[in-house]
């Protein structure tokens, strides 16, 4: 996984900013045209992110049409849209899509065809290989430039999976495992049945969703798997058997974060001038001596000796 790349238009004087996106955005990242709508000047910002075989943006604009002219056009890259935040469309193949906010279409690199925002957008694009969709969906090309609906489940996955990527820090190793995540979740949004020899994979998305949330949550007393759960759109018994299948649970995972909180703590200078029961406390441990007990299990000392370690 690399840092990403960021980019707005908000450093640039106003007569310059539709040629510096053309040349960083348009060109280099995703080889469209770009003609701004409105009578103020044009404004974009967003963030890419390359990930192994796949990369997705996610920013704003203001009032656009962008186009694949047959300079641009090429390659063996599908482009998934997320449309948020107002009404545009889609033109490719011939057809024309129309995406209320939330609503998703796709699109192919080698296809003349335009994305047109004419009040602005905020939008998440991702760029996936081609062959690859196709071998695993041989009927994908027949979804180009038709909506896909922002209620479709595994469209909203996706878009918090993307949304979770970006809080990682980059990492060796981890890219390909993300890279499966959003090929398989970007499948299952646009219709595909789910493969049997891979359906482990969009579980380890929800499940790397839900881990993410237990970890902002993890100092709350009241955290419980029922409300996990129910802010991931799923039931508990099902992320009871997310957990199941990587031979945890979920009571494991709200400790271990817990604890990995406390420790962090304790071996923060800044946090030298509180004691180490408000710690355990503020980590989510409602018990002292519990605490005491589970910290010396994982890790092979006490509290104090964390501390002195520091």
């Amino acid at each position: 996984m690399q840092a990403p790349l960021r980019f707005s238009t908000d450093t640039l004087p106003a007569p310059v900013r539709t040629e510096a996106w053309r040349a960083l955005y348009g060109r280099e990242i995703l080889n469209v045209a770009l003609d701004p709508v409105g009578e103020l000047p044009f404004a974009c910002s967003f963030s890419a992110h390359a990930v192994e075989r796949v990369a997705f943006v996610r920013g704003h604009t203001s009032g656009a049409i962008f186009a694949k002219t047959p300079d641009l056009a090429g390659g063996d890259e599908l482009l998934l849209i997320v449309h948020g935040g107002a009404h545009g469309a889609v033109e490719q193949c011939g057809r024309r899509a129309e995406l209320a906010p939330g609503d998703a279409a796709l699109l192919h690199s080698a296809e003349l065809g335009r994305s047109i925002h004419p009040g602005g957008v905020d939008f998440l694009n991702i760029r996936l290989p081609g062959a690859e969709l196709a071998q695993r969906m041989p009927d994908v090309h027949d979804r180009l430039a038709r909506a896909l609906p922002a209620v479709t489940p595994a469209l909203a996955l996706l878009t918090r999976y993307t949304q979770l990527v970006e809080t990682l820090a980059p990492v060796d190793g981890l890219g390909a495992i993300v890279a499966d995540h959003i090929c398989d979740l970007a499948l299952l949004a646009l219709g595909a049945l789910p493969d049997p020899g891979r359906r482990a994979s969009a579980g380890a998305a929800r499940l790397a969703l839900a881990k993410a949330d237990i970890r902002r949550n993890a100092w709350r007393p009241e955290l419980s798997i029922a409300g996990v759960a129910a802010r991931q759109g799923i039931s508990p018994v099902y992320l009871r058997k997310l957990f199941a299948a990587e031979g945890s649970s979920f009571a494991d995972c709200v400790l271990a974060m817990r604890l990995d909180q406390a420790r962090a703590r304790l071996c923060d200078p800044a946090w030298q001038h509180r004691p180490i029961a408000a710690i355990a406390l503020e980590s989510g441990f409602g018990d002292i001596s519990y605490f005491n007990r589970c910290f010396r299990r994982r890790f092979g000392m006490t509290p104090s000796d964390a501390r002195e370690r520091g």
